[in-house]
């Protein structure tokens, strides 16, 4: 029914938080379903969003499917999922990552007068890929240790989050809304690999026990992955924390982690018979515990914590149909990807974080 500008973004999680509303169509078993492009690249950069690197003028380029999706269950029960496949361009690989998210809404009030239309929702999102990988030289975990590359195999992450959101219709075509967030997040990650000049070793930490202070000690085991490489002179080798005044390595390694986040923010929205304006605006702020302890300590290159991320996303669309609509969206953020990947932020990528990106989508969207 896109008479009625039916809306699967407006309740879409994690990405599009921005556009978080409550739902608008009452119908059950009606929604709406939208696919759409989505890229960054010097000739769509118009207004320079993006910081050109040295290295060369793709790095930095973006490109991108998606799929998204609202049906209503009955007057007040909305469900919807979500699909993105992303392709970042990188110095070292293409970065490719999946993202996933389903969610489901109930209406708890309607709008009258300054009464505002009430919705809580409940949602998962989460994102992986096949290898994350940072290709510059970096200390092993403040034991003094250079390596000259790691390789994380199969990141991930999961999230579970809360909304309450709150909608006001001010004219027939001019509505607004605000939301609340809560979630929590866990990152998982599979093997984690360390290169030595031509050498690859498998990373693992281990325990062992401490000679000087008694107890155990955490350290870090390295294997050759490949024993019969005449470049692997040393086949194994093990690094104990306290050797070297390092901290506690945490099982996690400080790749793998817990967190929780919440956000605060807000849409409005225009539009008649054939156009539709969407302004929307996300704060989001994380606390990774022991992580973000780690990387004021150990962080090599930049010991900044990277905990806050704001986004700002423009949409504009127009009826082909009266049930399709060709739509062009634009989002910034002003730390690329915080909060959107989890598990590309760690001790070893955190600096990463401090610069600006956006991207633009567009697509069609068709209600039914």
């Amino acid at each position: 029914m896109m008479g009625g500008w039916v809306d699967p973004g407006g309740v879409v999680a994690a990405p599009l938080d921005e556009l978080l509303s409550v739902q608008q169509e009452t119908r059950p078993f009606h929604g709406e379903v939208e696919a759409g492009w989505d890229g960054m690249n010097e000739y769509l950069d118009v207004f320079g969003v993006r910081e050109e690197d040295p290295r060369g003028k793709n790095i930095g380029d973006y490109s991108g499917q998606h799929l998204r999706g609202g049906l209503a269950l009955d007057r007040r029960l909305w469900s919807d999922g979500s699909f993105w496949q992303r392709t970042v361009k990188t110095p070292f690989d293409r970065g490719d990552n999946k993202t996933y998210q389903a969610g489901i809404q109930y209406q708890v009030t309607d709008n009258r007068d300054k009464i505002p239309a009430i919705s809580l929702r409940i949602s998962g999102w989460g994102n992986s890929s096949s290898e994350a990988i940072k290709g510059s030289p970096t200390p092993v975990y403040g034991t003094g240790f250079m390596t000259d590359s790691i390789a994380i195999k199969k990141p991930s992450d999961r999230q579970f989050q809360g909304d309450i959101i709150g909608s006001w219709a001010l004219t027939p075509s001019t509505s607004i809304s605000l939301f609340a967030s809560q979630g929590i997040s866990e990152v998982k990650v599979g093997d984690i690999f360390a290169s030595f000049g031509d050498c690859n070793y498998k990373i693992e930490r281990v325990l062992q026990p401490d000679e000087v202070n008694g107890g155990w000690d955490s350290a870090v085991n390295g294997k050759a992955v490949d024993v019969n490489n005449p470049n692997c002179g040393i086949t194994s080798f093990t690094i104990p924390m306290s050797a070297y005044n390092a901290p506690e390595l945490p099982p996690g390694m400080y790749v793998s982690y817990d967190a929780s986040y919440y956000q605060l923010g807000g849409m409005t929205q225009w539009n008649n018979h054939d156009w539709r304006f969407r302004l929307g605006y996300r704060y989001q702020k994380w606390d990774r515990g022991e992580l973000d302890d780690s990387i004021a300590l150990l962080q090599h290159v930049d010991k900044t914590v990277y905990d806050t991320n704001h986004h700002i996303t423009g949409e504009i669309s127009y009826k082909l149909h009266p049930n399709v609509a060709a739509y062009a969206r634009s989002q910034y953020m002003t730390n690329q990807f915080l909060g959107e990947v989890p598990y590309s932020y760690n001790l070893f990528s955190s600096h990463k974080f401090e610069k600006p990106y956006g991207f633009l989508s567009f697509g069609l969207s068709a209600g039914f």
